[in-house]
């Protein structure tokens, strides 16, 4: 009887999930690209400003090549190890509980890099920094995705990602405009580091406030957090209350409130067992990787010649 009802609040479920995939963009998924973007955003920030910051330090602190390039790069290195951190701690504990947590370390990198004393320091901040840079990129796009429904998804995770295009605008316009007035560089140059604080602060909020993500609850047999997600969509649909998952699928969802949790027990390196055992999503990883790859090699390159 329990495998019968459980069947019956997944298929249920499943109903639901297929109206989410053929909801046109709402208010809510705009809502939830800004929020998602602006990490992107800040991402591009803190990645690209460094270059004008270390033009300012060659003057202030004199650092050798070795020092600058490992101010340079650490950032980008720790990035990877917190993609793979927190993409691997959002798989396991679910996307909400940890998004926001890494608004919160990046931010804190980016402010105690702007009160750094010398050149060990930034670049053991710019480590910390990275770590929350690397935090954002997968659980953004994943909330995004999750959301989203079929036809759109691709452009709304593209504008997520696009976001990045629009931090690497404002760095440079807003170093030129400090470095156009009659601060001192000492002061410049912290305060375009910590500038890199304010837009994660911003979303702060709501990135807390937001539902776990429709597809992960129902995975996990949260029947209850999904019917709430799912809600939170179709409530800011065009056609209003008529978008609402059916009263037939609502009950059949929410049914067995005591028993709808599933915890799933899974050790932090199954996830890249797993991953390591498929060919089918190795061979996707290798292509994707060596694509983004290729775009930040040439980003980098882009800004080597601009300078």
């Amino acid at each position: 009887m329990a495998q019968i009802k459980e069947r019956s609040r997944h298929n249920a479920g499943n109903d639901v999930l297929d109206r989410m995939d053929a909801q046109e963009v709402t208010p809510f998924h705009w809502k939830v690209m800004f929020i998602s973007g602006m990490g992107f955003f800040t991402d591009a920030y803190d990645l690209f400003i460094i270059g004008v910051v270390m033009d300012i330090l060659k003057n202030e602190w004199h650092p050798g090549k070795l020092e600058t390039s490992l101010v340079t790069s650490t950032a980008l290195l720790s990035a990877a190890l917190g993609a793979m951190l927190f993409g691997r701690i959002a798989d396991m504990l679910g996307r909400k509980r940890i998004y926001g947590i890494e608004c919160l370390v990046l931010s804190a990198g980016a402010v105690a890099s702007a009160f750094s004393p010398n050149i060990i320091w930034l670049i053991v901040l710019r480590f910390i920094l990275g770590i929350g840079i690397g935090g954002d990129y997968p659980v953004s796009a994943t909330i995004m995705s999750e959301y989203a429904g079929k036809c759109s998804r691709g452009m709304l995770v593209t504008l997520v990602f696009a976001m990045q295009a629009a931090g690497l605008i404002v760095g440079p316009l807003l170093a030129v405009g400090l470095l156009s007035t009659h601060l001192s560089q000492d002061v410049i140059w912290r305060v375009l580091l910590a500038v890199g604080a304010l837009p994660p602060l911003l979303v702060f909020y709501w990135r807390r406030r937001i539902h776990e993500t429709p597809r992960f609850s129902l995975a996990q047999g949260k029947h209850e957090d999904f019917q709430s997600a799912a809600q939170s969509v179709f409530a800011s649909g065009n056609e209003g209350q008529s978008e609402r998952p059916s009263r037939g699928a609502a009950k059949g969802v929410a049914a067995g409130t005591g028993e709808n949790t599933q915890e799933q027990s899974a050790s932090f390196w199954d996830g890249f067992r797993l991953l390591a055992g498929n060919s089918l999503w190795l061979k996707y990883l290798v292509g994707t990787s060596l694509a983004w790859f290729l775009l930040d090699f040439a980003y980098t390159e882009t800004r080597s010649a601009v300078r």
